[in-house]
């Protein structure tokens, strides 16, 4: 998704290619954990509901896991 289309897209689907993003560009590996949600929603430039809903997005796709407590 080229800039122009991602400032077009609803906050949603800005924060799931946001996240794919930080996941790349920080080479992530699984069991790595995120920073915490304000600060990963000031990176991406989303409001704190969109990660959210960004986030369950992509746990639903099995991208992201989410472990109580943690």
């Amino acid at each position: 998704m080229n800039p122009r289309e991602l400032s077009c897209a609803p906050a949603r689907d800005k924060a799931v290619e946001g996240l794919r993003h930080y996941l790349e560009s920080h080479g992530l590996e699984p069991g790595d954990r995120l920073p915490a949600e304000r600060e990963l929603s000031e990176k991406i430039g989303v409001s704190r509901t969109a990660l959210r809903g960004g986030i369950a997005q992509l746990r639903s796709r099995h991208v992201l896991e989410s472990r109580p407590g943690s």
